[in-house]
């Protein structure tokens, strides 16, 4: 609010006339004890007494009419004043006491205001002027004078004081309103402030609960999604079985049709290899469902190595050419110069590069495919381009989902799982590369991936892992207690001794807030003490405890936590077995097998709780040598009587039977000591790559592990334990 310079006001002091009261009442007082103490004439005294009465009875009136109404108190009070001051002039003879009127102007600018005053100065020079043209009170004229000089002076100084007084209350007042506007707006806004605030708590309230419900949603879709995953890959195993049946029984139909004593007619052979066709994409197709399970659940690990993507291009497309020659297609090959080797998982990448050549095989009628392989900065870049009809806007959209095949006739008539593109993309993404695409309607379209041609990070990971990008460096301000343990930059670091390298790709799939550091020397894990944990993975228990009595003391508070795990085959082969198969099974598969012993086998002992699992590896078995004898059992108690009263040379065993597993009729075997003189192979429909685990857990700490801890540790334990599914999703990248 501006202050109005054109406001008219003007200060009023209004002081009270009750002290001027009481000094005329005090002077009253002292004049007649003045007059009574020293001899006076009584003339004198009279008048003196009839002074005092007026001065006492004046001021009592006034004081009572103050407290009435203060403007008349106020006004008596300049009354009376005055006239007592004309009067006192005239009782002593002294005209020029009437000076002494400039004391009531001042006094009324006082107790009333300004213009009051100026208003009665005015009256009492007009009075001054009628006293001396009549002769009352014996006025001259220069007494006239001298009193209205002085009263004018008297207005002027008055004036001099109240024209500042004036402009600073005007100030004042101003400030005063533009005060209370202020606060008024302030009280306003606090109003307002208030309202938002509680709009804020309750919005606040109904966002906690939001969250809250959200977390509970998203709970229930990530136990939906694994609960899915777990019952993809469970139902996918167990359409192995039946697979393996009718695969291995159709393929021994058609390669060996008189061991059911009957001539296969050209059509029905024709037709037969129809069926085997369908039933082996039905298995590639339930391959790539547990690969996609496999990376939804982490437990798809990759075996990275320094490989030559253009030795993997050019077997890829030797795979597809005979297709490419049938349909009169061509394939152009075009390589960078000085292309380095990419850090990778060779046989995922051959399945990208394989569905990718296979895809543009399949979708190009005329015309050819390109292949090129280009560097740019630290990445390698492959691109696969064919001339064939492209992709449509709608299908693009969706091109990477599992399953899509696409809305398009031409799509659909070429048939697939829909899973390759899909299982591409998670193959690229694990290795911390992307794929995406370019197509044109009826002109083609080009398929691109990313590689980095080098590991995302160090193993071996040193001090610059502590440092920020963007830190800068300020001398003054750099002290020790400054420093943060928990920067969000420094990754907490586990190290993992593993000389069999299982943990350590498997663990990092894991998490990528995590720095796993690999070491294969024992004089190293004392030079990293700054790790929050340390995992031992040995074969034995002794041998743990003996590393752990090593170490614990170069690592005074790390924690130690020991296991046993293996390779994939490792169990199958500590306990003896040469090799596994995983169904379904055809006759190749088998025949390779029993070669890659390199023994006689005489006699074979087939253990699986189906009967039409043993006739069709009976039959395989015939096929590949008919002067083998064959044995079969439907449990593990029977394979073992049998075993103990004939060991046979080769034992194809089920690793899923009730009552007695393969697993526990291996250690049966073991126990009897003919480990070296049975050969077995496991048959299973599950991969052991998903069936990896640990013998034992072992935790320790230099000093031993306090009761509280322990305690939590026995309930933390066994419920991480018996949670179903995996506890953590693998990393991105």
């Amino acid at each position: 609010m501006l202050l109005d310079k054109n406001i008219s006001f003007e200060a009023e002091l209004k002081v009270s006339p009750k002290p001027a009261y009481a000094t005329v009442m005090l002077f009253g007082c002292l004049l007649y004890l003045g007059v009574e103490l020293f001899p006076m004439p009584w003339e004198v005294k009279n008048t003196a007494l009839t002074i005092f009465l007026f001065m006492f009875f004046y001021s009592l009136i006034g004081w009572a009419l103050d407290d009435w109404n203060t403007l008349a108190g106020r006004w008596f009070a300049f009354v009376g004043l005055t006239c007592f001051t004309f009067l006192f002039s005239n009782w002593l003879k002294t005209p020029e006491i009437l000076v002494l009127e400039v004391f009531p102007i001042a006094l009324l600018a006082i107790m009333v205001s300004f213009s009051s005053a100026f208003v009665s100065t005015l009256a009492e020079f007009f009075i001054l002027i009628v006293l001396l043209q009549f002769r009352i009170f014996d006025l001259r004229a220069s007494t006239v004078i001298s009193t209205t000089v002085a009263l004018w002076m008297m207005l002027g100084m008055l004036f001099a004081i109240f024209q500042p007084l004036n402009q600073l209350t005007k100030w004042l007042s101003d400030f005063y309103d533009q005060t209370q506007s202020f606060l008024k707006d302030a009280r306003e806004r606090k109003v307002e402030l208030e309202q938002v605030l509680e709009s804020i708590a309750i919005a606040n309230r109904q966002l906690a609960l939001a969250n809250k419900r959200m977390a509970m949603l998203s709970k229930i879709a990530e136990d939906a999604q694994k609960a899915k995953t777990i019952f993809v890959a469970s139902v996918s195993h167990e359409f192995r079985t039946p697979l393996n049946m009718i695969i291995g029984l159709i393929d021994l139909m058609r390669r060996s049709p008189e061991i059911y004593d009957v001539v296969l007619s050209p059509k029905m052979r024709d037709d037969l290899s129809v069926v085997f066709r369908n039933c082996e994409h039905l298995s590639n197709m339930i391959n790539d469902v547990l690969d996609l399970t496999r990376i939804e659940t982490g437990r798809l690990a990759l075996y990275r190595e320094w490989v030559d993507l253009e030795e993997t291009i050019k077997k890829g497309a030797s795979v597809v050419r005979p297709l490419l020659d049938k349909k009169h297609l061509s394939i152009d090959l075009s390589f960078s110069e000085n292309l380095p080797k990419v850090y990778c998982d060779r046989i995922r990448m051959q399945q990208v590069i394989l569905n990718l050549l296979s895809n543009a095989a399949r979708f190009t009628e005329t015309g050819g495919i390109t292949v090129r392989i280009s560097q740019e900065a630290s990445k390698v870049i492959v691109e696969v381009s064919d001339t064939g009809p492209g992709i449509s806007p709608d299908d693009a959209e969706r091109i990477f989902e599992p399953f899509w095949q696409g809305k398009e006739p031409v799509w659909r008539a070429k048939g697939g799982s829909g899973l390759g593109l899909s299982l591409s993309k998670e193959f690229v993404q694990l290795h911390g590369g992307k794929m995406w695409f370019k197509s044109f309607p009826e002109e083609g379209t080009s398929f691109f991936f990313s590689l980095p041609h080098a590991p995302l990070e160090d193993p071996a990971s040193s001090a610059v892992r502590f440092i920020k990008e963007d830190w800068v460096w300020v001398e003054d301000s750099f002290k020790l207690s400054q420093v943060s343990t928990k920067d969000p930059v420094v990754k907490p670091r586990t190290l993992i001794f593993d000389k069999s390298e299982v943990l350590y790709p498997r663990f990092r799939r894991y998490s990528d807030q995590i720095d796993f550091v690999s070491l294969t020397d024992i004089n190293d894990l004392s030079k990293n003490n700054l790790a929050q944990a340390v995992v031992l993975n040995f074969e034995s228990l002794e041998e743990l405890k003996k590393m752990v009595d090593t170490i614990v003391d170069d690592l005074p508070a790390t924690p130690i936590i020991g296991c046993k795990v293996g390779r994939e085959t490792q169990r199958a082969l500590d306990l003896g077995a040469a090799d596994y198969l995983i169904k379904p099974v055809i006759y190749e598969d088998l025949k390779k097998s029993i070669e890659a012993l390199g023994q006689t086998v005489r006699q074979v002992l087939i253990v699986d709780d189906d009967p039409e699992v043993q006739q069709l590896f009976s039959r395989m078995v015939s096929v590949y040598n008919s002067t083998i004898e064959v044995q079969t059992a439907s449990s593990g108690q029977e394979a073992l009587e049998i075993i103990r009263q004939k060991p046979p040379d080769l034992m194809l065993l089920d690793l899923v039977m009730p009552e007695m597993d393969g697993w526990q009729v291996l250690e049966n075997v073991n126990r009897l000591n003919l480990q070296k003189t049975i050969c077995t192979l496991f048959v299973t429909a599950q991969d052991p790559a998903d069936q990896i685990v640990s013998d034992y857990l072992f935790t320790t700490i230099k000093g031993g592990i306090p009761m509280d801890k322990l305690f939590r540790l026995s309930i933390e334990i066994p419920r991480l334990l018996m949670e179903s599914g995996p506890g953590f999703d693998p990393a991105p990248g």
